[in-house]
């Protein structure tokens, strides 16, 4: 698996100097962040939904039996080794003196009861241990994680393992004590989180006594506020803000190549979807160079598939996709789509890049062939459950492969018909046996090479039966100030707390 998941290693450019004035007072010890968009909950408890930012944030206040470092690579967590016995099992050991931390001690008991915890679809993480079969604690430190089939990626998936005490699985809600390098302090729903240092965390100690994430959806409000020094750090920055910043020695710009695709979901199962030819009009009409250079500035790449370049899956002899409005008014008037239809398109406000322009954009360009397209951009925890209800026949969603590997999105975004659960929704209401056929198939594949050969066929498949659209790759962007900071960023550039330090610090 290590070697796979290196694949997923997207550069990353670093933009700006580090130079060393003085920095602004801060309160000593205090990490100061202002984020675009609020976490939908804190796992496991709703609303927190399988999302990235929402699992990433509750990264610092739980921790998993394994780990995934800034490349991607698996890494000793909770679980300091392991072991397969064969080739669907795998039995891991606990580090030794465990605690949450509340003081209690973590054990194998409780590793095995939150991971059946999601097995049982009853936690956001479920997409990621949907191929786990059965899990069972040894003794006191040894768990047993026996898996469906055999499967190279089990172990990366584990990484989204998290453990919490093992009575949490019976409680509603679940009170939030992990074992991660932080507590959660306080949770102002849209406005504000907090962490406090864990002191019983097993690792070294984290780098800031707190750290203080601001939310703040105006790009220019995020700017401004790092700029007068009343945070060290901002995230979705802006493109036409990128060379202003750049020339400031006191601040860095990390600019990630992007590896999240955003595409358009289309309800297959009910009309106007449920016709092939109405897919592919709507997709014909869209221009992706048009989204790139009118909403993203030229920052960003066009995305003719869901995965992007270095996921295992990634199809590299795809063609790109294809513009032809007047093929897409045929197939239109074809399929008794009339000018002046109206469907709605739904969105977010506070997930992705520019996503509401994007919404708006998309809507423009469809227009050009007759559809009226009504925008309904939503908070996102207001769009993710209207998704889960099966409410939107077109909404613009994201897909970040990242664990490394192509399967997941068809564990999560595609879960066969009657597969409920609190981590995996099929918005788009789509199955296909073929398709199904050739994920079972790479799942069982214990041959990494011949693994992606079999992804790229179902990726390609999914190309030719559009039940998404892939739109644009993403460009990721954050600054902070290097008086104050120092980051090692992921390729993800997640803000991880392992990463983050105060700059006074000398380097191990």
């Amino acid at each position: 698996m290590r070697a796979a998941l290196r694949q997923a290693a997207w550069p990353l450019l670093l933009l700006a100097l580090a130079c060393g004035t003085s920095p602004p007072d801060p309160a000593p010890g205090v990490l100061r962040a202002a984020v675009r968009a609020d976490v939908t909950g804190f796992f496991p408890n709703p609303p927190a939904a399988n999302e990235s930012y929402t699992f990433e944030m509750s990264r610092w206040v739980l921790d998993a039996v394994v780990g995934l470092d800034r490349g991607l690579n698996v890494v000793p967590a909770l679980a300091e080794h392991w072991l397969t016995p064969d080739d669907r099992t795998f039995v891991l050991e606990l580090r030794p003196g465990l605690r949450f931390s509340d003081g209690r001690a973590l054990d194998a008991s409780d590793a095995a009861a939150s991971l059946r915890a999601g097995i049982r679809r009853i936690w956001p993480n479920v997409g990621y241990l949907s191929t786990i079969e059965s899990v069972r604690a040894l003794d006191e430190r040894r768990i047993e994680v026996r898996a469906v089939r055999p499967d190279p990626t089990v172990l990366a998936r584990l990484a989204w393992g998290f453990v919490l005490p093992a009575m949490a699985a019976e409680q509603h809600p679940v009170t939030v004590v992990g074992s991660g390098p932080y507590t959660l302090e306080r949770w102002i729903p849209g406005k504000s989180f907090a962490f406090a240092r864990n002191p019983h965390y097993w690792g070294a100690p984290a780098a800031f006594a707190r750290a203080e994430f601001h939310v703040v959806p105006e790009d220019q409000a995020r700017l401004a506020m790092l700029e007068k020094g009343e945070v060290d750090l901002a995230d979705f920055v802006p493109p036409e803000a990128w060379q202003r910043l750049e020339r400031r020695a006191d601040l860095r710009l990390v600019v990630g190549a992007g590896h999240r695709v955003l595409f358009l979901g289309l309800r297959v199962d009910r009309p106007p979807f449920a016709d092939p030819r109405v897919r592919e009009a709507f997709d014909l009409a869209i221009d992706r160079r048009a989204i790139v250079e009118r909403v993203l500035l030229g920052r960003g790449a066009l995305a003719n598939q869901l995965l992007p370049r270095g996921a295992v899956g990634h199809v590299p002899e795809l063609p790109p996709s294809r513009f032809d409005r007047e093929r897409a008014r045929r197939l239109l008037r074809a399929a008794g789509i009339r000018p002046g239809h109206t469907i709605r398109l739904d969105g977010p406000t506070n997930r992705y890049f520019r996503d509401v322009a994007i919404l708006h954009e998309v809507a423009r360009q469809l227009a050009e062939v007759g559809v009226r397209v009504e925008v309904n951009a939503l908070d996102k925890r207001a769009l993710y459950a209207l998704l889960d209800a099966g409410g939107s026949d077109l909404h613009l969603l994201g897909w970040a492969s990242e664990s490394g590997d192509g399967a997941d999105a068809f564990e999560v975004l595609f879960p066969p018909p009657g597969q409920k659960g609190a981590g995996s929704s099929n918005a788009s209401g789509f199955f296909d046996e073929e398709l199904a056929a050739i994920v079972r198939e790479a799942q069982s594949s214990t041959n990494l090479r011949a693994r992606a050969a079999v992804l790229r066929r179902a990726f390609a498949r999914l190309g030719e039966l559009r039940p998404l659209l892939p739109l644009v790759v993403q460009p990721e962007a954050v600054v902070y100030d290097v008086r104050r900071l120092r980051w090692d960023p992921p390729v993800s550039l997640a803000l991880r707390p392992g990463d983050l330090r105060p700059a006074a610090e000398s380097r191990p």
